[in-house]
């Protein structure tokens, strides 16, 4: 058994996680994990508000896209127990977009989640628009188009964490971290604007 919030093993039947402290043994799945034994297993995502997220990719010109990647990729090794290798997974992100979407729409709509989306259109979309930003000229802007991809599988990630009774109080607030990206994200961006503006 697994802790719904951080990942960290724990004792059957346990209550509350011992490192965390989250309330547990909600929602538990059972699912195939690589080599094919059956694990029980409550998926748990990376929580955060559709325009918080947004907000903080448009800054950092979708560098946080890459944070919430990891976040989620390291979530699901620790609750699977799984070889996987997060820092891969993000790297190459365009290629397990639609796996991961798929893991938070299964695990939501195992707890009830109504909504429906297609994780592999959305990855198509993902793909597009994050080729589209090594393009030249000013049509780098359209690899923004990819953020907006992320809305439903945030909302479905919403969704199952609170069905979870996994409610972060203050996932709304801005921590230390991204107040800093931000700071750093709105620099670039006047000197980006800057040179755009500038341009004959």
């Amino acid at each position: 058994m697994y802790c719904n919030k951080c990942g960290q093993q724990q004792e059957e039947n346990s209550k509350f996680c011992r490192s965390c402290s989250a309330t547990q043994g909600i929602g538990q799945q059972e699912e195939k994990i690589a080599g094919n034994s059956t694990v029980s297993v409550d998926r748990q995502f990376y929580v955060i508000p559709v325009g918080k997220f947004i907000f903080l990719s448009i800054i950092t010109f979708g560098m946080y896209e890459l944070f919430w990647f990891a976040k989620n990729w390291i979530m699901i090794k620790n609750q699977e127990k799984s070889n996987i290798w997060p820092i891969a997974r993000t790297i190459f992100a365009i290629f397990f977009f639609s796996e991961l979407a798929t893991k938070v729409l299964k695990s939501a709509k195992d707890k009830g989640y109504s909504k429906n989306h297609s994780p592999i259109f959305l990855a198509i979309i993902y793909f597009v628009s994050s080729l589209l930003s090594q393009a030249p000229g000013n049509f780098w802007l359209l690899g923004f188009i990819s953020t907006l991809t992320f809305v439903p599988v945030l909302k479905a990630v919403l969704y199952n964490n609170e069905k979870s009774q996994n409610k972060m109080n203050d996932f709304e607030k801005y921590k230390t971290g991204e107040i800093i990206a931000i700071v750093l994200g709105g620099i670039f961006w006047v000197f980006v604007l800057i040179g755009l503006v500038s341009r004959p």
